[in-house]
């Protein structure tokens, strides 16, 4: 008697068993920002997670990822502030508080224009700003530049303009960063306007330590044992 063997299922059921693993294993991977002004989520690199796309089109592709800004972040009047609008999406703001003649806050405010409030004029100006902004920098308080803020926003600058290559007529949906307490070009400002206290060996003045005085007690002659007189008889 032949025994009965269930065809044709094998190869089906364990097709579903790979699918249902492979997809438990990618369900708790990437980094999401989730931002309450924008539906979907961005991964840290900018691409999106998914959800709702803005100026037309939808697809995988749509996000932007902005720069990061703490609540514990510097809070100066000067590049700082320009760049604390910046993160903030505040387009108008970005432009009051920087020197507009400085090619990297032209493509800058170029950018923000174009991305933010989708200006498609603007970003030829932001590509032609960038190009010339080879000498331009972002500056710190204490006047020097601030290569930490200039990197950010540089690299701002070209994802920006790379999303726009490849999505010529369109608006990116723009992905705030969310960071808790200060970012890292925040920490070095930090650092520059409150430098720890170092102490300099060679002003110190060293105390004489304390020595053992010699004794000024005189040592009196121990008393010896008199010779016996005592004669033996």
């Amino acid at each position: 008697m032949r025994r009965w063997r269930p065809r044709g299922l094998m190869g089906p059921l364990v097709t579903v068993v790979l699918l249902v693993g492979l997809l438990a294993a990618c369900g708790g991977s990437g980094l999401t920002i989730n931002d309450p002004d924008d539906h979907g989520s961005s991964k840290a690199d900018g691409s999106s997670g998914g959800g709702g796309s803005s100026g037309g089109g939808g697809g995988s592709d749509d996000g932007l990822a902005w720069v990061p800004f703490g609540p514990n972040d510097p809070q100066i009047p000067n590049d700082w502030a320009g760049y604390r609008a910046l993160a903030q999406r505040d387009c108008v703001g970005v432009a009051s508080r920087v020197n507009r003649d400085n090619k990297l806050w032209q493509a800058l405010i170029a950018v923000c224009a174009a991305a933010v409030r989708g200006d498609q004029d603007q970003w030829g100006p932001a590509a032609k700003a960038l190009a010339a902004s080879g000498g331009a920098h972002l500056f710190s308080d204490n006047g020097n530049p601030d290569l930490c803020l200039e990197g950010v926003v540089r690299g701002l600058l070209e994802r920006a303009l790379a999303w726009h290559r490849r999505h010529p007529g369109r608006k990116p949906a723009v992905r705030r960063l969310r960071v808790d307490g200060r970012t890292k070009c925040g920490e070095e400002e930090n650092l520059r306007q409150n430098p720890p206290e170092v102490t300099d060996p060679s002003t110190e003045e060293t105390q004489p330590s304390e020595t053992t005085q010699p004794s000024t007690e005189e040592t009196q002659p121990s008393e010896t044992t008199q010779a016996s007189t005592a004669t033996t008889g």
